[in-house]
């Protein structure tokens, strides 16, 4: 690779006891195209397993702990020994799409932090999850304020200035959740950021990552929120609303274990006046983040309905499965079906199937020859 087809960026991945997982996060940074990081650091927390011995055979800088210091520390250790102006967070067990630095790199301009949105998959048959901002396209934050209740800002979906970071005071490592929102709140704080709704990584679901319904991250994140009291974009309402996400989320938990005593704290909590407001919001949040969802794949690009009269979507240039309504009983069960499960697009015959598609909220892909259907659909307001 030539000095011309780098970023001057460092790829930052902590990493421990992930020998199996390591290799496709560092596999979909070396496909970045056009042009890759110009650094990729691997921390290895003090794992006992070949973690490193993978990072070394793919090609990574790596630096190694004595001893297991977590996630945070090991991030401060990766920023401390980038030699880069940039830096690039990947955490083990995710993966960047192939376009995550060519889509972020060029939207910089004079902020502080870049970030695009993530799609959670697993190898079960739920369905892939966006996480990021409802919004069309790239949008400059007004202040941290914008992060709450729920931190949209993927902790493997980010360019940072090391500057910043460091300027910050870097990743507090006596949080053992929510290190990256505190850390994001403080960079936002001092200079600016801009997001794209654009899924650029693959975010990993399995079992041993880190609970974010539990106790002890309820009140890590309520500690983080009134840390920041003395701010001028601080306002009670943002503890109201960061109580109300996690009692909701720990009422689920709670409905789901069983546990009866717990789920009627739970309700109580939620039904204070301001709390109540502030989950409304909450719910219509999830309701669209669920509606941009179901128009992805896993790949995060736009999933595809094909509508009656459509001759033959076989020679379709698609990333996931086709959702194929021309047996659906006529163009208004097609759409009536789009209205309850979006697709990200729509392939139509007529123009009369366009309007009635659009009416529901999906953009519309008429009929090509193969043509991939655009990135850029899944960055429709109307989803």
């Amino acid at each position: 690779m030539t000095a011309a087809a780098e970023l001057p960026v460092s790829v930052i991945v902590p990493a421990f006891e992930r020998e199996v997982m390591l290799a496709r996060a560092l596999e979909s940074v070396a496909a970045q195209r056009p042009a890759r990081p110009a650094e990729v650091i691997v921390v290895d927390d003090a794992s006992s397993d070949g973690t490193a011995a993978v990072a070394e055979r793919l090609g990574a800088r790596v630096l190694v702990h004595d001893v297991n210091r977590g996630a945070a520390a090991a991030r401060n250790t990766g920023v401390a020994a980038a030699s880069q102006p940039w830096l690039a967070m990947l955490d083990s067990d995710d993966e960047w799409l192939p376009y995550h630095l060519a889509t972020l790199w060029p939207l910089r301009g004079d902020h502080a932090l870049v970030a695009g949105a993530s799609i959670a998959v697993s190898d079960d048959d739920r369905p892939p999850r966006y996480h990021g901002p409802l919004v069309r396209g790239p949008r400059v934050l007004p202040s941290p304020a914008a992060l709450y209740p729920e931190n949209f800002i993927p902790a493997s979906g980010v360019l940072v200035r090391r500057e910043a970071v460091l300027a910050a005071g870097g990743y507090r490592t006596d949080l053992r959740y929510a290190e990256d929102l505190d850390l994001w709140i403080r960079v936002i704080d001092a200079g600016s950021a801009i997001v794209t709704p654009r899924v650029v990584v693959r975010y990993g679901r399995h079992e041993g990552q880190k609970s974010q319904v539990g106790t002890r991250s309820r009140n890590v994140q309520r500690q983080i929120v009134e840390a920041y009291r003395d701010r001028p974009w601080w306002s009670p309402r943002l503890l109201e609303r960061q109580l109300a996400f996690r009692g909701w989320d720990a009422l689920r938990a709670a409905l789901r274990e069983g546990d009866r005593h717990a789920a009627r704290q739970e309700v109580a909590g939620l039904a204070k006046p301001a709390r109540a407001g502030a989950l409304a919001g909450l719910l219509a949040r999830r309701w669209r983040s669920r509606r941009r969802s179901s128009g992805l794949t896993r790949s995060g690009s736009p999933s595809v309905a094909v509508l009656p009269g459509v001759a033959d979507p076989s020679t379709l240039s698609a990333d996931g499965p086709v959702i194929d309504l021309r047996d659906a009983g006529g163009t208004l069960r097609a759409v009536a079906q789009l209205a309850r499960r979006p697709a990200g697009v729509a392939m139509v015959r007529t123009r009369r199937q366009a309007l009635a598609v659009r009416s529901v909220g999906v953009p519309v892909w008429r009929i090509s020859t193969g043509r991939r259907a655009p990135h850029h659909a899944q960055e429709d307001p109307r989803r």
